[in-house]
This record gives C-alpha cells, sequence and structure tokens, in this order.
C-alpha cells in the first residue's frame, strides 16, 4: 500500500526562501548578463579567425565565476564595490583578455617552437 505524503503550503515557501539574494545584487547580474550577450554576439561576426571571440569568451567565463563567488559569499548584503564589479567588471576584464591573447599571439609568432 503506497501512502501520499501531503507537505504544507508553508513549509514548502520556506524553503524556497532559504537562499535569496539581494534584489540590488540581482539587478546587477541581469545588467552584467545584458551587456555580455550582445558584445559576444558581436564578436562572433569579426572576421578575426575567432581570436576576438575566444578572448570575449575567456572574459565571459571570468566574469561569471567571479559573479559566483561574490554571491557565493555575500547574497544578502554585498557591498558597493561587490555591486560595481559584478556590474561592470566584464569591461576590464575583457580588455585584459585581449591585450592577453595579442601578447600570447606575438610571442608565438616571434618564436615559433614555444611549447603552447
Amino acid at each position: 500500500m503506497i501512502r501520499s505524503v501531503v507537505v504544507p503550503m508553508s513549509r514548502v515557501s520556506e524553503e524556497k526562501a532559504a537562499t535569496p539574494i539581494d534584489p540590488k545584487m540581482d539587478r546587477a547580474i541581469r545588467f552584467a548578463a545584458y551587456q555580455q550577450l550582445p558584445i559576444w554576439l558581436l564578436t562572433l561576426l569579426m572576421l578575426d579567425f575567432g581570436q576576438m571571440n575566444r578572448a570575449c569568451t575567456v572574459a565571459i567565463i571570468s566574469q561569471w565565476l567571479l559573479i559566483t563567488l561574490i554571491t557565493y559569499r555575500r547574497p544578502q548584503n554585498p557591498t558597493r564595490c561587490d555591486l560595481l564589479a559584478v556590474r561592470f567588471g566584464f569591461i576590464p576584464i575583457f580588455v585584459i583578455t585581449t591585450f592577453a591573447q595579442h601578447w600570447r599571439t606575438d610571442f608565438a609568432i616571434a618564436h615559433p617552437y614555444a611549447n603552447f
């Protein structure tokens, strides 16, 4: 004989609200996603053999790792610096990865026998 278990609705709502994030952080995360998607799509359209797209993809992955770390450490009360890093951190990361990739490419051209 199988018995069904009925869970009161108030208990389910308490379990859902166990790990909410601050609404400011939620808006910052949405802004970061809305900022990254068009830039990534534009780098897909560039005719540079995918170099900018690779740099952009690395920057997006790095930014989302940063967002995950910040959200894990302070989900309820992010500081102003956390919100700025989540909202606008993609641009400096993208610039750094772009220059790092060009430096790596220049090094590979100058030293063709380097083991990469």
